[in-house]
C-alpha cells in the first residue's frame, strides 16, 4: 500500500460467472487489520460465434474455388478438337 493507505491489485477472473472481490489486510502491530466491502464483478463468456462463422465461410470458399477449379481442368482436358473437314 501507499502511504496513504491505498492499495491496487489485479484480479483477472479464468472462468465467467459472478463473482466477489474483497481486501483484507491482516494488521501489523502499529496499524489495525480491515476488511473491505465486497465488489461484485460480472464476468460474461467471450462470443465466438462470429470466429466460428468466419472459419466456416472461409472453408466454404476454398472448397468452391477448388472444386471450380477441378471441374474446369476436367472439362478443358475433355476437348477434343474436331478435324476440319
Amino acid at each position: 500500500s501507499t502511504s496513504s493507505g491505498a492499495f491496487t491489485d489485479t484480479f483477472k477472473p479464468d472462468k465467467s460467472g459472478t463473482w466477489q472481490v474483497i481486501a483484507k489486510w491482516n494488521g501489523d502491530t502499529t496499524f489495525a487489520g480491515y476488511t473491505s466491502l465486497a465488489a461484485t464483478v460480472t464476468v460474461k463468456p467471450i462470443d465466438m460465434s462470429w470466429a466460428y462463422a468466419l472459419t466456416g465461410l472461409i472453408i466454404g470458399v476454398i472448397a468452391l474455388v477448388l472444386g471450380l477449379t477441378i471441374t474446369l481442368y476436367y472439362m478443358r482436358k475433355r476437348r477434343v478438337a474436331l478435324p476440319i473437314t
